[in-house]
């Protein structure tokens, strides 16, 4: 997946969010895991792979 925005299904809500693919920490497990998400809504908040659902995109930038 590019660094891109996307439109992604987290918790019940759709939101849009961009992918950055590298390389994390996830704080909680300690684990490295590639790619995470930051929410357009809450920049400030970071989500990874599997606490969302990628519903469609990437988005395209109006002309």
């Amino acid at each position: 997946m590019a660094s891109k925005y996307y439109w992604i299904e987290h918790k019940g809500s759709k939101e849009i969010a961009m992918f950055l693919p590298e390389v994390v920490e996830d704080l909680t497990t300690g684990e490295s895991v590639f790619g995470m998400w930051r929410l357009t809504s809450n920049p400030d908040e970071v989500l990874f792979i599997n606490e969302i659902q990628v519903l469609s995109g990437p988005l395209i930038p109006p002309n």
